[in-house]
């Protein structure tokens, strides 16, 4: 306010002010969450946020098609589906991935490979990367889905070619 400004219009002046800055955090808030979002939906690997208790917090249409779910919003807030072939397995991988991200977010991405039953039946090669966050004092454990189909047949066509021979298709030693 100024000298020659009334006490009642400088408040005016600044509850307005006020106002329009937090209406402008607020819109590029909203902004920056879509483009996140966004970003999410179109990557070509399936990605899942869980908390440490395992309910999903986020995925991506692409992790919601593997569990057979139509849409991501109906996964938030439900446990995640076991997608592995071998379900005991899995369970012990996601108990030691809780035991460090529970120990806090992971300095490094802890990266293996695991065959993924999809809701359909269907079995595919993955590649899961799991990392974590802290999320505001909780725990958040992000797992990327990655399919690894056309790397491994592409491996075993060049393991083919070197071991037979290309005229007879049969072993070369």
């Amino acid at each position: 306010s100024t000298v020659h400004q009334s006490l009642p219009a400088a408040l005016t002046s600044w509850t307005t002010n006020l106002i329009l800055g937090l209406v402008l955090v607020s819109t590029a808030s909203r902004q920056s969450r879509r483009r996140l979002e966004q970003v999410i939906r179109h990557l070509p690997d399936a990605v899942v946020a869980r908390r440490i208790d395992g309910t999903v917090l986020f995925c991506n249409d692409s992790f919601a098609r593997l569990a057979g779910v139509r849409s991501p919003r109906l996964m938030v807030g439900k446990p995640v589906p076991l997608l592995s072939a071998d379900e005991r397995e899995t369970a012990r991988v996601v108990h030691e991935i809780n035991a460090v991200a529970g120990r806090g977010a992971m300095s490094t991405p802890v990266t293996m490979e695991r065959r993924i039953r999809r809701a359909d039946g269907g079995v595919f090669p993955a590649e899961i990367i799991y990392s974590s966050f802290n999320d505001f004092g909780q725990i958040v454990v992000l797992a990327q889905v990655r399919d690894l189909t056309e790397r491994k047949q592409a491996e075993e066509e060049r393991l083919r070619l070197v071991t037979s021979d290309l005229l007879t298709g049969l072993p070369n030693r």
